[in-house]
């Protein structure tokens, strides 16, 4: 896939898309929530954190993969931008039941 809008278009994000690089967590809409870095690589807020903390808490963070440096705004990881398209994923599988049994051939709700 080449960016995550043609992830989404072709049914969902699934599999290394949904997961921290760092931590192999699956991202959610809480502690594990996808922030983008100027360079386009998506790590969970938790391990984000962490590492700006082992970095002395600067002005900057350094991507894990590229090296590339990314200003923080007003020095917190929380303000970090989201990966829109992985948390609008993650809100709507939210809002859809997940035992629902819709769609099953001989299975009426």
């Amino acid at each position: 896939m080449e960016n995550m809008a043609e992830a989404l278009s072709a049914g969902g994000i699934h599999g290394e898309e949904s997961e921290c690089k760092i931590c192999y967590n699956y991202f959610d809409l809480e502690r594990h929530s996808p922030k983008l870095l100027s360079c386009s690589h998506t790590f969970c807020l938790e391990c984000l954190e962490t590492l700006h903390f082992r970095e002395g808490r600067g002005w900057r963070i350094v991507c894990p993969v590229c090296r590339h440096r990314t200003p923080l705004p007003e020095r917190r990881v929380r303000n970090l931008p989201d990966n829109t398209a992985l948390t609008e994923e993650l809100s709507h599988k939210k809002r859809e039941p997940e035992d629902s049994l819709n769609g099953i051939p001989g299975q009426s709700p």
